[in-house]
């Protein structure tokens, strides 16, 4: 990391050594030209490079995005609802950060072609969950509401200070999220969306008002053991069956949001299946509880629960998934659960783009 001082002196010596290069036509290297540095601590070099000072003059700059926080705040920002994320709060930070890169010392090193606004507060928040009380679910809707609005001023004015008054010309504007495709398709200054999760409908996806997909993708785990089977009428009728793993499948997220992170039961969908009260999905095993429905006719298809049989689940989040397995088996549904592999295509682990 170069202080002021000695980038200064770099830039005026580059350009000397430039101009006597080309004096005396000369297009050996120049020792004058190289500089080399190493980082020390306790005596010990962390890392050390070398390089001709024609490689700085003739970089390319380095592209920026800037994150903008587009959260929810009141009573003079002593309130914050929204995502920790960037410490571009306002636009007085804003103002300050350009100051700093469009500064001449910068203007050849960085150029800023994109922004980012994303609103966690809307997107990633349930407003038809389940599992919390019909109350709290009214209270997010209009909330979420209150806070489109915001969010799209905030976005406009962040816009505005930018292009107008700094005048950079964006080539992106980057927000929204899965759950919030709808709002953010109105925000005039977006040039494109971000949907993640919501590309394949992971359940959280399910519990948002203006969300009405299909799910699009499901995960297996293999029975491995049967701790406890109950028949009836010389049929498997309920019991416990234990899977091996499940405990990747858990999504990020609040704690009082804990049921809703969890995977839930997709298929085979002639039984009935949940996790243990006290034992959920686990790195090593995940015991499931099961009863087969008592619905079904002569014609059902009953499952035989046998060990190595595929117990079907869908996870909340989609990226969790594609972070531990390389590929996506593309399946076709028919009648009494059959599913026919049609084909595979990678998930970004498989195309070696595993980023944590």
């Amino acid at each position: 990391e170069l202080t002021e001082q000695e980038y200064l002196t770099i830039l005026e010596r580059a350009s000397s050594s430039k101009q006597n290069n080309n004096n005396n036509n000369n297009d050996d290297d120049n020792d004058d030209d190289k500089y080399s540095f190493k980082y020390v601590e306790n005596e010990s070099v962390f890392y050390e490079f070398s390089f001709n000072i024609y490689d700085i003059i003739n970089m390319v700059p380095a592209k920026l995005c800037i994150d903008v926080d587009v959260s929810y705040k009141f009573l003079n920002n002593s309130i914050h609802l929204g995502a920790n994320r960037s410490s571009i709060n306002s636009l007085g930070d804003l103002r300050k950060l350009l100051k700093q890169i469009t500064h001449k010392k910068y203007k050849s090193t960085i150029k800023i072609v994109g922004m980012m606004g994303y609103e966690a507060h809307v997107a990633g928040l349930c407003d038809e969950n389940p599992n919390q009380i019909f109350i709290m679910n009214y209270l997010i809707k209009k909330f979420k509401k209150l806070s489109i609005k915001d969010i799209k001023v905030q976005r406009e004015s962040y816009f505005d200070v930018i292009t107008k008054e700094f005048g950079i010309k964006l080539d992106y504007f980057n927000g929204g999220g899965s759950g919030s495709i709808n709002s953010s398709s109105d925000d005039n200054v977006l040039t494109e969306i971000a949907v993640g999760s919501g590309l394949l409908q992971s359940r959280l996806f399910d519990y948002y008002e203006e969300n009405k997909h299909e799910a699009a993708f499901c995960f297996a785990l293999q029975i491995t053991r049967k701790p406890q089977i109950t028949y009836k009428n010389n049929k498997i009728h309920s019991g416990i069956i234990t899977c091996q793993s499940g405990g990747f499948a858990k999504a990020s997220g609040s704690a009082n949001m804990a049921t809703t992170l969890d995977p839930s039961f997709f298929l085979p969908s002639s039984i009935l299946c949940s996790t243990l009260p006290d034992e959920g999905f686990g790195e090593v095993q995940t015991p499931l509880t099961f009863k087969i429905r008592d619905d079904l006719d002569e014609n059902d298809f009953i499952p035989s629960l046998s060990i190595g049989d595929p117990i079907f689940f869908r996870s909340t989040k989609a990226g969790e998934i594609s972070e531990h397995f390389k590929e996506y088996y593309i399946v076709e549904q028919h009648q009494d659960d059959i599913l026919t592999i049609k084909g595979t295509i990678n998930t970004y682990r498989g195309l070696n783009q595993k980023f944590y």
